[in-house]
């Protein structure tokens, strides 16, 4: 599955194109951009159907940070949008104290025609045991994003449950964007465009090198 990503504030939804060579569209967090689900219920806003009805235009799966507003409960959390359709909304799932945000209740797994993606928001990032239980449902690749810059540590950890777990995973944060691979290798991104392959994939591709040599 190859993943284009797209800065905070850009407008995904005049730069993605159905022709464009990549499967899946991410979009980090937008200070600026908050979805109040009363406003998207009564019709006052439609963010949320707009992105949907992008991703059936597109024939892309859209993975989009924002923070939501449930009648003041605020959360951390990113939509996930496929065949013009909301799969749904993932919440980062733990708030340290003096954190502005209401935890989610759990992670969640996406089954998209891209593959099957767990997304991960936040803080979210620190818990070993969230991505261990998307590997046990299967999971193909994982999806993070942060509002916070990238550091050697967020690469560190990536590789580690890369390499432990068997899935890619890529970190979208306000500055940049990381991957790893299922060997704990850092992924280099084409045009911001990065190529996860699934385990079940990479081993087919492994085997096939070795037998052709």
């Amino acid at each position: 599955m190859k993943v284009k990503v797209f800065i905070p504030g850009t407008d995904i939804i005049k730069k993605a194109h159905k022709n464009q060579d990549y499967d899946i569209v991410v979009n980090g967090f937008n200070q600026a951009e908050r979805i109040r689900y009363s406003k998207e219920l009564n019709g006052e806003t439609c963010r949320l159907k707009t992105l949907a009805e992008c991703s059936e235009n597109t024939a892309k799966t859209y993975i989009c940070a924002f923070d939501t507003d449930n009648y003041g409960i605020i959360k951390h959390s990113a939509g996930v949008f496929d065949c013009g359709k909301l799969l749904g909304i993932s919440d980062m799932t733990v708030a340290y104290s003096g954190s502005p945000y209401m935890p989610g209740a759990h992670g969640k797994l996406y089954d998209t025609k891209s593959g099957k993606i767990a997304v991960a928001i936040g803080d979210d990032l620190f818990r070993y045991e969230l991505f261990k239980s998307f590997a046990v449902c299967g999971a193909e690749a994982v999806i993070a994003i942060r509002q916070d810059g990238s550091s050697e540590m967020n690469g560190i950890l990536l590789r580690a449950y890369s390499y432990l777990l068997g899935f890619p995973i890529l970190l979208v944060s306000k500055d940049k964007a990381i991957a790893s691979n299922v060997k704990g290798e850092l992924i280099e991104p084409k045009d911001d465009v990065f190529e996860l392959v699934p385990l079940f994939e990479f081993s087919i591709k492994t085997t096939k090198i070795k037998f052709n040599k």
